[in-house]
């Protein structure tokens, strides 16, 4: 029997870690299902952690928000108001419109309350719901949302502008889902977008309405700078655990290294695939440089950083060199990107002639989508093809 070990990166404990674990789990057991599966869960043990409470944060207010990376893409438009949707669902209902006060014409059409049961009653929006595991978020969104009507009223006008609000709703489930698991929920463009049509459909009979390509005007566009000083403060807390993680692993992994290596060290017999994410495919790598890792057969990263800190003489294992041949029994490793990942780089130049880049468009904006690999189907068609059977 083989073994799969899992990972996770900087950041990713508590719930969040515990949602990574499920989430690769359940795609990978169908792929190899006589595969052990097992997760190292290291940044619970010695992950940094805020110990002043967020003292040095000025104006800390204490959530979780996302960094706005606006790639020069086609989808450049859409990825810039979902960078403000991670950080406020109603960001595009505010910026489109005014509140609607009770007995205006607009106040007599479909309130949230009705909006809630059309999709608590839509099998489409039910199945988008379990597959991405956030039937637990739906009633706490709805309640969040209630506090919206005046916006959605705004803009629930005779001929709907269905798009916005589905993307709002959407918006908020996962910010729902982002408060229980205390971190970013790995969802991509992909599914987003199916949740999303699922809702547009259920708001309204006139699929003409279901939320495509966004037609934006420069202000909107411009509200994106805006955004990015006024969060500041919610940009560090989402930041901290990962520079903490990251720093504290450049200054002293040793404890790190030796708790992924016992884990490993003590697996059952059998041939075994590392699948890291971020910082923990960083502390693997080093591992397996140092030759002080049992053998492996497969390695493959997600979101590493691994080459830049390579490029920069800052991997702990090994200093830069334009020449390194890894030793003969060294596994292949495969490196997944997404080039809007800010967090992430290529390895295939430097760790030898079996490495691999392999870049994938997971559609989310920075930061979620360094976490949205696990949330992407293309990686687990990739994974599919890199496992050892």
């Amino acid at each position: 029997m083989s073994n799969v070990v899992l990972v996770p990166g900087a950041g990713v404990r508590g719930s969040l870690r515990e949602n990574f674990e499920r989430q690769a789990g359940e795609q990978i057991l169908p792929l190899r299902p006589k595969a052990r599966i097992t997760t190292i869960a290291w940044s619970d043990e010695l992950g940094a952690r805020l110990l002043g409470g967020g003292e040095s944060i000025p104006e800390f207010r204490g959530s979780i928000a996302a960094h706005l990376e606006m790639p020069d893409t086609q989808n450049d438009g859409m990825l810039r108001v979902w960078s403000m949707l991670d950080i406020d669902p109603l960001a595009e209902l505010k910026a489109r419109y005014s509140p609607v006060g009770p007995g205006s014409a607009a106040s007599e059409t479909v309130e949230i309350g009705e909006i809630a049961v059309r999709l608590e009653q839509s099998a489409e929006v039910q199945a988008c719901l379990k597959k991405l595991h956030l039937e637990p978020s739906f009633s706490a969104a709805m309640t969040v949302a209630r506090s919206y009507d005046a916006y959605f009223a705004a803009a629930h006008t005779p001929t709907p502008h269905t798009g916005a609000l589905a993307r709002a709703l959407t918006a908020a489930i996962i910010k729902a889902n982002d408060a229980s698991l205390g971190g970013l929920t790995a969802v991509d463009g992909v599914h987003r977008r199916e949740l999303e049509e699922a809702i547009a459909h259920a708001i309204t009979t006139d699929h003409r309405q279901v939320p495509t390509a966004l037609s934006l005007t420069d202000w909107l566009l411009h509200l994106a700078t805006e955004w990015l000083a006024h969060y500041r403060a919610e940009l560090t807390r989402f930041a901290a655990p990962y520079f903490g993680d990251l720093t504290m692993y450049l200054s002293r992994g040793a404890a790190i290294r030796k708790l992924i290596k016992e884990h490993i060290d003590a697996l059952p017999v059998g041939p075994t695939s590392i699948v890291a994410h971020s910082l923990g495919a960083v502390a693997c790598l080093d591992l397996l440089l140092s030759a002080d890792l049992a053998p492996v057969q497969e390695f493959i990263s997600a979101g590493s950083p691994a080459g830049l800190l390579f490029e920069l003489n800052a991997l702990p294992s090994l200093p830069y060199t334009p020449d390194f041949h890894p030793p003969a029994d060294f596994p292949r490793v495969s490196n997944v990107y997404d080039p809007r990942d800010l967090l992430a780089s290529r390895n295939a130049s430097f760790f030898g002639p079996t490495s691999r880049d392999y870049p994938v468009d997971t559609e989310a904006p920075f930061p979620r989508n360094h976490g949205a690999y696990f949330g992407h189907q293309p990686f687990y068609e990739l994974l599919d093809q890199l496992l050892p059977h």
